[in-house]
């Protein structure tokens, strides 16, 4: 007996009069070669039984072929069409299930009819669906040999979402809100489409409805979740199968508000419950609750205040147990405080929602996992005390968002888009600002806006979803924590994604940590030398001599104990100094501008100095010019106030080595540090320089 994936084989080398490659037969299904090797083993010994001279020659290093006359091929035709499909014991019960569903009862004799087993295996089967039944609070029961299955209105619907879980995936059901037609692909699967007649763009059309008069608009992954719920109720009021003694509570009930009267009415039209208003009640609770559930993109409601607060409150008890501060950290906290407001409601109402990063996030981040399920056990009063592991991954991917430093260096434009929400989102940015700080990320996207997208737009979309429809723009699927194999996609695209080629502050900060930590365990002999090795090794240019610091810049672009409005200010001043020297085009000033206003910029690479600094077509040679302040002001968004600011402009990664010794030189130097800030008289500072330039030859 074949399997429905053996039969799709057998069928490729009716086709074929050649041999065909594992590869080749493997590439509808990603199987290991063993497998299909297998596969062929078992479609060789079906052509046996069967006789009439079947034969299927197998090579290792060419693949497989199967020669056939037309009589043969004839007669191997009938011999398929007789065949029926094998289904394994997991295949059976899952079948089991989906007409427990379907059906009043299914009666035991046709089942061992149909799935062709003996009554000691299918009692094998029924025992083992018994067990899976109950982890849905769901019995069967089983008297005059049928079987019926018994349980909670509700609980059955999470069972049969479940179900077109394991059938659609959520990459399918969001092409769905573009194409607004069912594919007949997903017609295919072995438990056949569970809701095959169900009126795809009606139920689109109700949520988005629901969208445009919440004024909120929810994460894909959401519309997901709320397409499945609304087909799952739709099939079971089609069934006439009802919610009763449903405990609404007064948030259960909004859809009863004047606001949504229109929405309610295309709910009633929908589902067809016109004429019951107990159960239409019921059933707008129902949804309501998986409403109230849903991700979103946006936070409202008199409950908004309190979700900030509770945010805040992790993101603080996160820090300090990690002894560090988050980056962009208001974002976190807004976009956390999102997620929160409908994760309460998970939890409130006992709704599950996969996390479909969770096993990455395990290895990638288990420590913050564990750290941020006990903070919950130990704050009962934040009332996440039954929050499922994969919503605590949900809340780490917020957190861990803000762990990385992410320079951002405008090159490529890149889309990011993802299914699974904010958090993910922004971990998937910041990794690929991180890596890749060449690119210029344009936004977050939803699947439907990633459709609309066109090259004017963005260079690339770099999506955590595996779109089957035809795209007007390039992407590359990726996990939101970027593996290897993604780096190296991407790096084939966009160029090598190492810091090094971009920008010195990763460079900078490692030199700045070791030696630290050096001096903390022994006695440095000579700084200045540590400095300049630790530097080089790097920055990849061991035994590289830069350019002689004088050469780089000039008296006139060095400011001193400036006094200045804000950072624009000083950014204009330093950008016309070098614009005058030759060394820059006005638009490197808007570039940088553009990055320390809208990004979560990390240029302040000590407290108190910043280190402004691009990879740009803007720069027509090397140089740098530098400014003291007389007091000191914020740097950017983050609120960081500095008294020294470095603007470099590195046209090559050799020519400006010299230049950032000097300053991590001074950095490290209390003495130096002291001086240059109190330091009024261009001149003195100047023969510094050169004092410096003769020093380290």
């Amino acid at each position: 007996m074949l399997s429905s994936r053996q039969k799709k084989i057998l069928e490729q080398l009716m086709e074929e009069e050649a041999f065909v490659s594992l590869s080749d037969l493997n590439k509808p299904y990603q199987l290991s070669p063993r497998t299909i090797r297998q596969d062929l083993l078992e479609i060789e010994t079906w052509l046996m039984d069967i006789g009439a001279g079947f034969s299927l020659e197998r090579h290792r290093k060419y693949g497989a072929r199967l020669l056939l006359g037309e009589k043969q091929k004839q007669a191997l035709q009938e011999a398929m069409s007789k065949q029926k499909d094998y289904l394994s014991a997991a295949q059976r019960r899952l079948d089991m299930q989906k007409l427990l569903l379907l059906n009043p009862f299914i009666r035991v004799d046709e089942l061992l009819e149909d799935y062709e087993i003996s009554l000691n295996t299918f009692q094998n089967d029924y025992n083992h669906l018994k067990d899976e039944l109950a982890d849905y609070k769901l019995r069967l029961l089983r008297e005059n040999k049928q079987i019926t299955l018994v349980g909670a209105e509700n609980n059955k619907r999470v069972l049969f979402l479940d179900l077109l879980k394991e059938q659609w995936t959520e990459e399918e059901i969001l092409e769905l809100y573009v194409t607004r037609a069912i594919p007949a692909s997903l017609n295919e699967n072995y438990l056949e489409n569970m809701i095959a007649d169900v009126d795809v763009d009606s139920i689109i059309f109700w949520i988005e409805q629901v969208e445009e008069l919440s004024g909120l608009a929810f994460i894909d992954a959401s519309k997901y979740e709320l397409f499945l719920n609304c087909a799952v109720q739709w099939k079971r009021i089609q069934l006439e199968e009802y919610i009763v003694d449903f405990d609404k509570d007064d948030e259960l009930k909004i859809l009863e508000n004047e606001k949504y009267k229109t929405v309610k009415q295309g709910f009633m039209k929908l589902m067809g419950l016109k004429d019951n208003p107990d159960r239409l009640s019921n059933e707008l609770a129902y949804i309501s609750m998986h409403l109230l559930g849903a991700r979103r993109l946006s936070g409202e409601g008199d409950h908004w205040i309190k979700y900030q607060s509770l945010s805040g409150e992790i993101v603080a008890t996160f820090e300090q147990e990690n002894r560090f501060r988050l980056s962009n950290r208001e974002n976190i906290i807004i976009g956390l405080s999102t997620h929160l407001q409908s994760a309460m409601y998970r939890v409130k109402y006992n709704i599950h929602i996969d996390n479909p990063y969770f096993d990455n996030l395990e290895k990638e981040y288990h420590k913050y996992i564990e750290q941020v399920k006990n903070f919950i056990e130990e704050n009962p009063h934040w009332g996440l005390t039954n929050l499922h592991r994969h919503e605590i991954g949900f809340i780490v991917v917020h957190l861990c968002a803000g762990m990385e430093q992410e320079p951002q260096l405008p090159s490529k434009r890149i889309a990011i888009v993802c299914s699974s929400g904010l958090g993910t989102s922004r971990l998937l940015e910041r990794t690929m600002r991180r890596l890749f700080p060449q690119v210029y990320i344009t936004g977050q996207f939803s699947v439907k806006e990633a459709y609309q997208l066109t090259e004017k737009d963005v260079d690339l979309i770099v999506t955590t979803v595996p779109f089957t429809q035809k795209l007007q723009v390039n992407y590359v699927k990726v996990n939101p924590l970027l593996s290897l194999t993604d780096q190296q996609n991407l790096e084939r695209i966009i160029g090598r994604g190492t810091y090094q080629a971009s920008t010195e502050l990763p460079v900078v900060e490692t030199v700045m940590t070791i030696y630290q930590s050096v001096k903390k365990h022994t006695i440095v002999l000579n700084e200045g030398e540590l400095f300049n090795d630790l530097y080089r090794y790097f920055s990849g240019n061991q035994g590289a001599a830069g350019s002689e610091v004088t050469s780089l810049t000039s008296p006139a672009c060095i400011h001193l104990k400036n006094r200045v409005q804000d950072w624009r200010e000083s950014l204009s001043i330093l950008s016309r100094s070098l614009v005058n020297q030759g060394v820059i085009e006005p638009t490197y000033e808007q570039e940088l501008a553009q990055v320390i206003n809208e990004q979560d910029h990390h240029f302040i690479v000590a407290p108190g100095v910043a280190f402004p600094h691009l990879n740009s077509a803007s720069i027509k040679k090397t140089g740098f010019a530098f400014m003291t302040l007389e007091e000191p002001i914020a740097f950017g968004g983050g609120g960081e106030k500095v008294w020294w600011i470095i603007l470099l402009a590195a046209k090559d990664k050799i020519q400006h080595v010299t230049a950032v010794e000097m300053m991590l030189d001074v950095v490290n130097s209390k003495d130096l540090l002291s001086k240059l800030r109190h330091e009024q008289n261009i001149d003195v500072i100047w023969n510094w320089m050169l004092e410096y330039e003769e020093g380290s030859r």
